[in-house]
C-alpha cells in the first residue's frame, strides 16, 4: 500500500471507530512501511473484517497495521490452498478423463512370464510388442509365405528354432510401420 492507500484504509476504520487516531504524516509513514507489501484492495475488507472479529468485540482495541497484515497473511494462505486443491481437482479430472491404454492379454502374459523367469518386465513387453509387428505382415520369404498372424516356417514346414521369424518378415514390418 502507498499512503493514499493508507489514508483511504484509515478513513474506513476512523468511520468504524470513533477512537481511531487522525491521520497526521508520521503514522501514514508508519503504516506505510509495515504495510508496503500488502494489496491495497485488502485494505477496506481487512477492516471490516476486524471490527466483526472476536478480538474487537472482546478489547475494543483500535485496529492497527498488524492486524492488517495478519488479516491478508491468512487470506493470501487460504487462497494458496484453495487454488492448490482447485489445481489438483483439475489435474485429476482430466487424468480420468484421458483415454488410457487396456494392456493386451499377450502384454501381460509377457510381463507376467519375466517376472515369473526373473527377467526386466519392461524389456519382455517390448519384444512382445516387437512380435505383434513382425506377426502383422505376411512373410515374403519364398520357402515360407506365412500369413500375419503364423509363425513363419522353414522349407520343410516346420516353426522355425533358432530365429523367430525370417529377416525378410522383419524388415517387411519395419518398411510398413516406418
Amino acid at each position: 500500500m502507498n499512503a493514499d492507500d493508507v489514508r483511504s484504509v484509515m478513513a474506513v476504520a476512523a468511520a468504524i471507530d470513533p477512537y481511531m487516531p487522525a491521520a497526521d504524516d508520521d503514522v501514514i509513514a508508519v503504516w506505510v512501511a509495515m504495510l508496503h507489501d500488502v494489496p491495497a484492495k485488502v485494505g477496506a475488507p481487512a477492516v471490516h473484517w476486524y471490527y466483526r472479529s472476536d478480538a474487537y468485540r472482546d478489547h475494543r482495541r483500535t485496529i492497527t497495521p498488524g492486524d492488517i497484515f495478519g488479516y491478508y497473511k491468512n487470506a493470501a494462505k487460504d487462497w494458496r490452498q484453495r487454488r492448490t486443491a482447485k489445481e489438483i481437482t483439475a489435474a485429476r479430472a482430466a487424468i480420468e478423463a484421458a483415454p488410457r491404454e487396456i494392456p493386451s492379454l499377450s502384454v501381460l502374459f509377457a510381463r507376467y512370464n519375466a517376472e515369473r523367469k526373473g527377467a526386466d518386465p519392461d524389456i519382455a513387453e517390448g519384444e512382445a510388442a516387437a512380435r505383434r509387428l513382425y506377426m502383422g505382415v505376411a512373410c515374403p520369404h519364398p520357402t515360407c509365405r506365412a500369413q500375419p498372424g503364423q509363425q513363419c516356417t522353414g522349407y520343410t514346414g516346420r516353426p522355425l528354432r533358432k530365429n523367430p521369424a525370417h529377416p525378410a518378415r522383419m524388415d517387411a514390418a519395419q518398411i510398413q510401420h516406418a
